[in-house]
């Protein structure tokens, strides 16, 4: 009997643990102001005496480890509709809200799974080029600029060119000039010297011819009168008779003299006003007009020469104003870095020069002057390899240095002995490559910077600017 009474009352106790809902997370419940209406538990019932002992059921178990539900499998629990927050709301405040449990701790079976956010699928796209494979910088591959139109550099070549040729026809048409003003002063000369003579030389044939016409109608009054009448016409007076005869023989003597004497004058005059037709016609021939003409109209081709080069200096300047708003240096020179070549002032830009130093030089200076004490050194701009150092005319001693990329640089008026690379060095920025002279077409101690872009002179100012290079 007690151990049949000790089976029902555990078995109803049991009946009233089954009641509430188990939590993995072993929270002890919190009353709700709901009151849930639970089933009364019978009172346990005492079998009669009479009454055979009832066999224990086999559910549920009186084992020890009955009040420890087992984790797995876990009853089906019956979970609540998820509310709104307004239903939330008729919760007791006392609540506290559900914590979140720790990383150990068995996940709550009730609680609403919240619905994966699905990892978004990635759009199907090209898996991700290596960085070998992403595109350089392909507009400046190992070039510091895009290649010149080649129009510009046609165009300059052909107004040097043009310039060149109008500049020589004016010294030929100068040249010209000048024998004609010479050969017509000449000319002009004699002919007055001609006519001078010639007016002369007309007045005494005129006079002779009038004393002889004189002479010829004096005498054809004494040409019937014989010496005896002569003596006595005189009155009785025989020494004045004499005399009067002596002087019809002298007379009729000059008159013979008096012609020959208008013959030579006239042929004379007649000689000197053919000499002075003729150096009229040198005059005439010398063609002073037309020299002048020809002078002009050089000066205006020449004029017309300068202004296309200028238009086409111009273009070069927009172009390379372009240019230096481009990555020049992202590719070989940027490595290398630019210096200023000499320490100094600059005296003689890039461009037309109204006043030539010296009158073998071109009146267009092709670079940068910067005076500085002979001896100073000169540095190569940027590096490169030398491809000239000689003796350059009126440049004098001269260094050319090739920067790849169609840039290069050119030192003039080198001191003598002071070249200090060869052709072929490689030089780098700021290397000492010769001193300050005055070699060349030169007034003073200094260097002359020339910057050339694809071989045509360019104004160095501003690309060393560019480069944050101040000249001077």
């Amino acid at each position: 009997m007690p151990s049949a009474l000790t089976a029902l009352t555990l078995a109803a106790l049991l009946s009233t643990g089954l009641g509430a809902p188990a939590h993995a997370d072993e929270v002890e419940p919190t009353p709700t102001s709901s009151p849930m209406t639970s089933t009364p538990t019978p009172d346990p019932v005492t079998p009669s005496p009479s009454e055979p002992a009832p066999s224990p059921s086999p559910s549920p178990s009186p084992s020890p480890e009955t009040p420890t539900p087992t984790p797995t499998p876990e009853p089906p629990v019956e979970c609540p509709e998820p509310t709104d927050a307004a239903s939330d709301a008729t919760t007791d405040a006392a609540t506290p809200p559900p914590t979140v449990p720790a990383e150990d701790a068995t996940p709550d079976p009730c609680a609403v799974p919240e619905t994966p956010t699905p990892t978004p699928t990635p759009t199907p796209t090209a898996p991700p080029a290596p960085p070998a494979q992403v595109a350089p910088p392909a507009a400046v591959p190992q070039t510091i600029r895009p290649t010149r139109p080649s129009t510009v550099n046609a165009a300059a070549v052909a107004a040097r060119t043009r310039l060149t040729t109008a500049l020589a026809s004016l010294d030929t048409a100068k040249r010209e000039y000048e024998i004609a003003v010479v050969t017509s002063s000449r000319a002009q000369q004699l002919l007055d010297t001609l006519e001078g003579q010639r007016a002369r030389a007309r007045a005494d044939a005129d006079d002779a011819a009038a004393v002889y016409i004189t002479a010829l109608r004096g005498g054809s009054q004494l040409a019937g009168l014989s010496d005896i009448d002569v003596v006595f016409r005189t009155g009785g007076d025989l020494l004045g008779g004499l005399g009067s005869l002596d002087r019809l023989t002298g007379l009729a003597e000059d008159i013979d003299v008096l012609a020959e004497r208008a013959e030579r004058t006239a042929a004379r005059a007649d000689e000197l006003d053919d000499r002075a037709a003729a150096a009229q016609r040198t005059v005439d021939e010398a063609g002073l007009a037309a020299a002048t003409r020809a002078v002009d109209a050089a000066e205006k081709a020449v004029e017309a020469a300068r202004s296309s080069l200028a238009q086409a200096a111009s273009t070069a300047a927009v172009e390379v104003s372009a240019l230096i708003d481009l990555p020049l240096d992202s590719g070989q020179l940027s490595e290398l870095g630019w210096t200023a070549p000499v320490v100094g002032r600059v005296t003689d830009g890039f461009g037309w020069r109204l006043d030539k130093p010296l009158a073998n030089v071109n009146d267009f200076h092709a670079g940068t002057d910067i005076a500085a004490p002979c001896g100073t050194p000169i540095f190569a701009a940027t590096g490169g390899t030398v491809v000239e150092a000689r003796s350059f005319g009126t440049y004098g001693n001269w260094v050319l240095i090739d920067h790849g990329a169609g840039v290069s640089t050119g030192y003039a008026h080198i001191l003598d002995g002071g070249t200090l690379v060869s052709v072929g060095d490689r030089v780098a920025a700021g290397q000492t490559i010769a001193v300050v002279g005055n070699t060349g077409a030169s007034t003073g101690c200094h260097l002359h910077l020339e910057l050339r872009l694809d071989g045509i002179a360019i104004d160095a100012l501003p690309f060393f600017a560019a480069r944050g290079v101040t000249l001077g």
